[in-house]
């Protein structure tokens, strides 16, 4: 790829330095030692391989960071379109800067319904992989391509828990831990990762989860879809939802929460919370046991994906009419001839979520079961004393 006309080559992720300490804020420098001091160099540069991408676009969009709870790196989870889910290691930046992205960051996992390889785990017998053609996995009234956005879990799951449930309430199948010899292998960790389509004759698109367990070695284990079925023009059912044009039911941004849960927008779908914390204890093997070292291909059936409910703003219960009050002009109507429009959101642990409703603002939507006792922040008045 070219940078504009100017011949540069550049990479689809940049990875800046940013300056910290006292050291670029020092009173005694010059203006010109000040702005060297503080300059946001760019460090180096990441873009998948054409050869890995089963011919499909490589359109950088969304990337999160966390840190792996297992091996402790440094990772961006990166959602690149027809070229699916990347893991880039950001841990070691280099002395030197790499700006062209030569040999940093490097690509530690991928994951595409296709083999994007001709051996090893991406090779057509690999686990990395759906076993689908190209053609397949670039369908997308399927339910395919199109890897929009892609979040991590922060933490690892077992049988519907995380470490953060007192150890007395574990299962058996939990043992003592990750570090457990005979049981450490049930606790998982999983990235769930979701395509967008501003229109679609054929779906609404997957929640695709995939055990990053070792990411290095990332597989499919369970998906998950809109329930229900669509009913066409001619009042014919479709066997799922559909997005016709401007009335857009498709996945955009998520979250995840504890034990497994799961959160995502859908547009004028509103938000649905998702159960992932027993894929690894209902998926069926093909030989009866755990296989993870050959990944998709020990899987003779995914786990299901649980839906837990959802949730749809309807505008403030105050104005009689808030669709049409708040009907805002955005040329295409894209969005605000209809409420709800929710492309956004964001888990809070003390047991709530921040829905961002594009026409008519944030709404604040309480969830119980997903309280994590560790932000179990006291009050700071009183209703008395408010009184």
């Amino acid at each position: 790829m070219v940078e504009g006309s100017s011949g540069t080559f550049y990479k689809g992720t940049q990875i800046f330095y940013v300056p910290r300490g006292f050291e670029s804020w020092l009173p005694n420098q010059n203006d010109e030692q000040q702005n060297s001091s503080r300059e946001i160099i760019r460090w180096g540069g990441y873009t998948p391989e054409p050869d890995t991408t089963c011919g499909g676009s490589i359109f950088n969009h969304d990337h999160v960071y966390f840190v792996h709870p297992i091996t402790k790196q440094r990772l961006l989870i990166a959602s690149y379109w027809g070229a699916g889910l990347r893991i880039v290691d950001v841990s070691e930046p280099p002395v030197l800067a790499d700006p062209l992205g030569i040999s940093w960051p490097p690509e530690v996992g991928r994951w595409l319904g296709c083999p994007s390889a001709d051996e090893g785990w991406y090779g057509p017998d690999g686990g990395g992989h759906a076993n689908m053609t190209p053609e397949e996995w670039l369908d997308a009234e399927q339910g395919n391509d199109n890897i929009h956005y892609a979040v991590p879990y922060d933490h690892l799951v077992c049988n519907g828990i995380s470490e953060y449930v007192p150890q007395a309430e574990w299962p058996s199948e939990c043992g003592s831990g990750p570090g457990d010899a005979t049981h450490g292998a049930n606790w998982r960790h999983y990235t769930i990762i979701a395509p967008e389509y501003g229109s679609n004759p054929g779906h609404t698109g997957f929640l695709w989860t995939i055990d990053t367990t070792d990411p290095t070695r990332p597989f499919l284990v369970s998906k998950w879809r809109l329930p229900g079925e669509g009913t066409l023009a001619n009042g014919s059912k479709h066997p799922q939802h559909y997005i016709p044009g401007g009335y857009i039911y498709s996945p955009h941004n998520g979250d995840t929460g504890t034990n497994g849960h799961v959160y995502w927008t859908h547009y004028h779908a509103g938000n649905w919370v998702t159960d992932h914390g027993r894929i690894w204890e209902e998926i069926v093997w093909e030989n009866g046991v755990p296989e993870p070292d050959r990944g998709f291909q020990a899987i003779e059936e995914l786990a299901p994906t649980h839906t837990i409910g959802y949730y749809l703003p309807s505008g403030p219960y105050w104005i009689d009419d808030p669709t049409t009050t708040l009907g805002y002009d955005m040329a295409d109507c894209w969005a605000s001839c209809m409420i709800p429009f929710d492309w956004g959101l964001q888990y809070d642990p003390r047991g709530f979520m921040f829905v961002s409703e594009m026409v008519s603002g944030v709404y604040v939507v309480q969830f119980d079961e997903d309280f994590d006792p560790r932000y179990n922040y006291p009050a700071l008045w009183t209703i008395e004393e408010d009184d």
